[in-house]
Parts: C-alpha cells; sequence; structure tokens
C-alpha cells in the first residue's frame, strides 16, 4: 500500500527542498552571511545541511539568553551556532532547549547546546575545526556543529566528503571520496562502509573512495560508518541521481506552469482541482496555499465541518467527491493536516456527492485512496464506468442518448483507472482498461494523437494531430507504465507542438489550455520517467538555426539537435525544390486534365485550381506520386473557366516543403 501510494502521490519530484532561515529579522546596519549550516547530536544530523543566513548581531539580541557576546561586527561562529538554536527551536530558550556561553576559565565555551548540558561541542568551519566562537564566517562558508558521542575522550573523529552535493545521471558512476579532518592535516578515511540511501552499498578504498553506480532518479544521502563502531561525526554528501530526459521534464514544467498561471493568480477552493493539477507536477505551490487554506476552513466553518462544492446552488447545497479528493491530494502533497477533512469525507454518501464531471472522477478516486477509503475509490471508479463508458468506443461526455467520444475523454478514463493496478490486488477493471487502450490507440497517428473520430456522416471536428490529445494520450500511457509508448508521444508532442520549452501550440499559436493540458501528461510521463530510471532512448528534434527548411531556405545548411540533450544529429544542406510546370491544361466535360514535366527529387505535387484568376474560394489535389505526370479533375461546372497552376513538393524533417508556384493556365470546361 505505502508503495502504491508512492506511485500515486510523487508524481515527478519532491514540493522543495528544505531551506531553513532564522526566525528573526537582522538591524539594519547587521552584516549578513549566507551559508550552508549543520548541526549534530547522538551521532545524527539534527538538521541536515541547509541553507541559512547568518546575521552579525544574533549574539547581541540573544546575550541574555546565551550569556555572551563576540564583541565583533563580522558573523561568527556563536551567530552561526544561534542561528542553528532558532532554526531547531525557535525562540525558545528554556531548559529543555538552552544554548549557552560559559567564559569563567579565560575563554568562551559552549555549555548546553542542542538540548544537552554538555561542553563536550566541537565545531568546523569548511572542515578545519574552529579556533573559537568568534572565528568569522562568509558566504558560501560550510559551520558543522557536533556533540561529542565520547564525552570524555572526545575520541569522535570528523569525516568529510569531497563535495555536500553530487550530481550523475543514470548510467553514469558517481565518485565520493571521504577524507578524515586532523589538526596536521586531512587523511583518507579507508575502510568505512558506505549506504546510499537506505542500501548498504560498500566499502572506501584505501584513498577513501568509493565508486557508484548511479542507476535511480532521486537524491539520497551518502553516509558512512566504521567497521568497529568506532565513532564518527557523520558526513554528509547527497547523491543526486538523475537523467537528462527527467531534468527536461522538470524545465518543462517548471515553464509551463509559470505560463499558464501568469501573475496575480490566487486560488480559492472552487479552484481547487486546477491548484491540485499543479501539486501533481511537482511545482511550489507554497505561495497559494495559505489563501486556499483559508477558503477551506472557512466553507468548512460555515457547513458544519463539512465541504460543500461552491458551485452548488444555495437552496440546494452539495458535497461533492471530487472536491474532497482535490483538497486531500492538496494537503498531502504539501505536508497539511487533513483530519478533520478525512473524517468528513468518510461519512459522504457517493450518490449524492457524485463529481460533477467525468473528467473530475481520478480526483475523487486518487483523494479516496490517500484517505484509506477504498471502497469510495471502487464506488467512483464503477460508477464512471456505468455512466460513461461504452466498450470498445472508449469513454463519453454527454449522455448515453448523446454520447460524444473522443481521444481525450478516454485518456481521462485511463488516468482514472490506473491506481487499481497497484491498489487494488487482482487487477478488478483490467477489462476495461484493456478496452480503453484499444480505443485510443485508433486516435494516434505516426505524428501524434487527435480528438475525433469521424462520426457517422464522416465528418470529423477534429481530425487532426495536436497537442492536447497527444500529451493526454502520453499521460495515460504513462500512469500505465508504458514507457516505450508514452516517449513515442511525447516525442511528438516535443516536436511537433513545444514552440518554447514548457509551451505548447494549438494551430500554431501558443495556448495557455494546450499547455494545461500537456503539464498533466508531462505530470504522468515525469513520474514514470522518475522511478523507472529512464534516459531518452531517442533524440528529441529541433532545428537550431533559423526556422524549419522551406523552398526559401534551399541550398543553406541547417543544424539539428537534440532539445534534451543537445546532441547535434545533423547537418542537413536543404536540396533546392526545382518548380514544376504545366506543359498544357485538356477540357473536358465539367473537367479538365493538367499535364506537367516530371520534376526529379521531389515527393508529390499539389495542383490547385479556381474560376478566380486571384485564386479566391481556391481547391487543392495532392498528388502522391512523384512519378505520376497527369492528374484529371472532375465534377467542375460546365462552360466555366478555371484557372490553373502547379508546385511540387519534398518532405523535410516530417513536413511538407514546397516549391513556387508555377505560371497560372487557363481552361474553359465543356
Amino acid at each position: 500500500m505505502k508503495k502504491a501510494l508512492s506511485l500515486l502521490l510523487a508524481v515527478i519530484m519532491a514540493l522543495t527542498s528544505l531551506t531553513a532561515a532564522t526566525g528573526v529579522f537582522a538591524k539594519s546596519d547587521a552584516k549578513t552571511a549566507t551559508i550552508t549550516l549543520t548541526g549534530v547530536a547522538a551521532g545524527a544530523f539534527v538538521l541536515s545541511p541547509y541553507e541559512a543566513k547568518v546575521s552579525s548581531d544574533l549574539d547581541d539580541r540573544y546575550a541574555d539568553k546565551v550569556g555572551y557576546t563576540d564583541d565583533t561586527d563580522e558573523p561568527t561562529m556563536l551567530d552561526a551556532a544561534i542561528a542553528l538554536h532558532l532554526d531547531v527551536f525557535g525562540e525558545d530558550f528554556a531548559s529543555y532547549a538552552p544554548l549557552t556561553v560559559d567564559t569563567s576559565e579565560g575563554w568562551a565555551k559552549i555549555t548546553s547546546f542542542l538540548g544537552e548540558a554538555t561542553s563536550a561541542v566541537g565545531y568546523w568551519n569548511n572542515h578545519i575545526m574552529s579556533g573559537g566562537l568568534t572565528d568569522t564566517v562568509k558566504d558560501g562558508d560550510f559551520a558543522y556543529f557536533a556533540i561529542y558521542q565520547d564525552a570524555v575522550g572526545w575520541s569522535d573523529s570528523y569525516v568529510f566528503a569531497d563535495a555536500l552535493e553530487k550530481k550523475a545521471y543514470v548510467g553514469e558512476k558517481a565518485e565520493i571520496t571521504f577524507s578524515y579532518a586532523g589538526w596536521s592535516g586531512n587523511t583518507p578515511a579507508a575502510g568505512l562502509t558506505v549506504t546510499v540511501g537506505d542500501e548498504e552499498y560498500g566499502v572506501t578504498d584505501k584513498n577513501g573512495k568509493i565508486v557508484i553506480d548511479v542507476n535511480f532518479i532521486d537524491n539520497k544521502d551518502v553516509s558512512v560508518k566504521t567497521k568497529d563502531g568506532s565513532y564518527i561525526f557523520p558526513a554528509y554528501c547527497k547523491l543526486c541521481g538523475t537523467s537528462k530526459l527527467y531534468d527536461y521534464i522538470k524545465a518543462e514544467i517548471e515553464a509551463g506552469v509559470k505560463y499558464t498561471l501568469g501573475n496575480g493568480k490566487s486560488f480559492g477552493l472552487k479552484d481547487a482541482t486546477a491548484l491540485a493539477d499543479y501539486a501533481l507536477t511537482g511545482y511550489d505551490i507554497s505561495e497559494y496555499i495559505p489563501a486556499f487554506v483559508n477558503s477551506v476552513n472557512e466553507n468548512l466553518a460555515a457547513n458544519s465541518g463539512k465541504l460543500i462544492s461552491p458551485y452548488s446552488a444555495e437552496s440546494d447545497p452539495k458535497e461533492d467527491a471530487a472536491l474532497y479528493g482535490a483538497v486531500i491530494i492538496i494537503y498531502e502533497l504539501c505536508g497539511i493536516d487533513f483530519t478533520d477533512i478525512k473524517a468528513a469525507f468518510s461519512s459522504i454518501n457517493f450518490e449524492e456527492a457524485k463529481p460533477s464531471s467525468p473528467y473530475y472522477y481520478r480526483f475523487a478516486v486518487d483523494g479516496a485512496i490517500i484517505a484509506g477509503r477504498l471502497e469510495l475509490a471502487k464506488a467512483a471508479a464503477q460508477d464512471l464506468i456505468d455512466s460513461n463508458y461504452t466498450m470498445g468506443k472508449g469513454m463519453f461526455l454527454g449522455t448515453k442518448d448523446m454520447p460524444f467520444y473522443n481521444c481525450d475523454n478516454t485518456a481521462y478514463f485511463l488516468m482514472t483507472l490506473f491506481p487499481f493496478r497497484t491498489v487494488i490486488t487482482g487487477d478488478i477493471y483490467k477489462k476495461y482498461i484493456d478496452d480503453a487502450i484499444k480505443v485510443i490507440n485508433t486516435y494516434i497517428k505516426p505524428d501524434g494523437a487527435f480528438c475525433d473520430l469521424p462520426d457517422i456522416n464522416g465528418i470529423a471536428m477534429n481530425p487532426n494531430v495536436n497537442a492536447d490529445s497527444t500529451a493526454l494520450a502520453m499521460g495515460a500511457f504513462a500512469a500505465l507504465g508504458d514507457f516505450d509508448k508514452a516517449f513515442k508521444l511525447y516525442k511528438n508532442l516535443v516536436e511537433g507542438f513545444e514552440s518554447k520549452t514548457g509551451i505548447f501550440t494549438f494551430g500554431g499559436i501558443d495556448s495557455a489550455l494546450s499547455t494545461k493540458d500537456a503539464l498533466l501528461g508531462l505530470a504522468m510521463f515525469g513520474n514514470l520517467v522518475r522511478f523507472s530510471a529512464k534516459e531518452h532512448p531517442a533524440h528529441v528534434n529541433t532545428v537550431t538555426k533559423g526556422k524549419p527548411a522551406t523552398f526559401k531556405t534551399a541550398g543553406k545548411t541547417v543544424g539539428y539537435c537534440c532539445k534534451i540533450c543537445g546532441h547535434k544529429v545533423a547537418q542537413k544542406t536543404i536540396p533546392k525544390l526545382k518548380a514544376a510546370k504545366l506543359s498544357k491544361v485538356v477540357r473536358g466535360k465539367k473537367s479538365f486534365t493538367a499535364r506537367w514535366k516530371r520534376v526529379k527529387g521531389v515527393d508529390g505535387y499539389q495542383i490547385r485550381y479556381s474560376t478566380s484568376k486571384k485564386f479566391k474560394k481556391k481547391k487543392t489535389v495532392t498528388v502522391k506520386k512523384a512519378k505520376t505526370v497527369k492528374r484529371k479533375v472532375k465534377n467542375l461546372r460546365a462552360k466555366k473557366v478555371y484557372y490553373v497552376k502547379i508546385r511540387a513538393y519534398k518532405v523535410i524533417n516530417g513536413k511538407k516543403q514546397f516549391s513556387k508556384w508555377s505560371k497560372a493556365k487557363k481552361v474553359k470546361t465543356k
């Protein structure tokens, strides 16, 4: 269950890393230093190394608590110790959380720290033992405070890694070297047992080095311990495993969210589903949380502890399972207690709290799973199937009498049901999931997915491949764990519709709506990439110089490189496309036959005709074979003058590029 929830909720990445700061303001004339700060007690980090801003006046402001000032205008190790205390205990200097300094022996020494009454405290700056609390700290320093476990002999050894953080791509090897710090110099920390995350990995060699195979996408702490159990202060190194594909997806999400949010956006309870989708991308939504939580609390207070949909009528207030689910998702991902909301959610009658749209059932399902209400999750899934799914056709909007099927609907259906493959034993909705996969495949072309299949009259409302459908289909396959299919659609999405990193188009124009759909698909795909530790198996191309090649850039060399890794895929010289020429146009009964000479090096031709000399209300016929040199055009008006012209085309980088149009010829039908 725990693993399933992590698969469901850890969509992309942790929301933010821990960044603490002192809870007090520096005087306007005080000097500050931004350092990395940490503290150790009982052989473990009280706070893992974090960025802190240390002010030079902390000792003065807390002199009555600490009992000492350093009489310097620069930030010092004493100021850093006070900053650490404030970040652990806040303003509390009570008996269980003292920080005191004694000078009775003629020098300043800490006598209580990090909850312990002890003078067995050591402190290092940049892995060198500090000479005293008055030593200064500056921007970029690493201040390390620790309580000795051996309070008598002070035998604990200070061990450090050659970097606080190392990044490596999947498939690479990461080298980390550990050293003992000493008064006379550093020595290799040989023979230490190394643990990566929760897994014991190996032993440092004679030079203190360990080589780690990176087969994960995650940030893992690398720790060491002695074989004989002798005391050491814990060394800190974070190993950041990633892939270039995952990094690019994160960049896309960051840019896409900023583009769709714009400036001055706020979220209330009525926006819960939208904010939940942003939270699921891994984007830091903390700035929107206070107003959102306030809106939720106001609703709860006004409705006796229940969440009432802001969209329900005042005369008929209703709970909404999707609304509860969206709030629970947000609270879970942001670390907010949702005990009261969970209790209210547990008491709802699903028949009276059905989501307002089939698109929102996924929030009800996910929220119910997080809250531990699996029966409610199953009830929501089954209701979606019974009310809005037809075997062989997919999920529909509208009614059973007037259903509206498309790719996007069925993609949402799959993204709603996928948790049951990991959470509910037995895969109870397998036949519906398998059917939906078959349905969604009917909407996929070699260059992406399109929205609508032809209706009964043979006309499709949206038969063209587009970013929205491609992204949602990608998200569906990613949710189901099909990396190969999801990556192919991702490649289609980026190559066909990404105008700038994270911004996607509809009809060739940047679109916030298309980008929002893309964000949902990217969140699902990024989650799969992370948990399966995948790299891009093929290059995702873009033109790096100028616009996509056309006959206007013929003869020029255009460079192509991978958006993800920057690898230069090719240098292509665009061939000059020779214009096609009409040799003659022969009149026929309500028709004409165009003839032309074959053009070498092209893939086909386009014939354009109109009753207007300026080609108003024109029509175009495409000839897909380069060897063809004539085409009859039928079903024209009798005894009418038509103007006809032709051009050649060649498919370059997946797109048709055209020559210039020929001069027009005139013909009068019989």
